[in-house]
């Protein structure tokens, strides 16, 4: 029942974070993580993809499930160059042609 990411700045090396099945709303506190190359934030209440900008090693995005509605907010993504697999399905933008 993790409602907000905090407290996790110290774990620079991490590599992989599982913060799926909780009451997210927004992505943050993720900056220093820099190392991390795998997240999952699947069955959330997350509605924007902001946050994400300063964890460049990303390679594998689970964000499926989520209240995402805008295709907008997957552009954010275009600069995440190392990022392989994306998984965006369950979302409101997917029922959109």
């Amino acid at each position: 029942m993790i409602q907000r990411i905090d407290n996790l700045a110290h774990l620079i090396y991490l590599q992989k974070l599982d913060l799926g099945q909780n009451k997210i709303k927004k992505i943050e506190g993720l900056s220093s993580l820099t190392s991390l190359t795998q997240l999952s934030l699947e069955d959330n209440e997350i509605e924007l993809l902001n946050g994400l900008e300063n964890v460049t090693n990303l390679m594998e995005l689970y964000i499926g499930n989520n209240f995402v509605s805008d295709m907008k907010n997957v552009t954010v993504l275009k600069s995440m160059n190392k990022l392989i697999i994306l998984d965006i399905s369950g979302n409101p933008l997917c029922a959109d042609k």
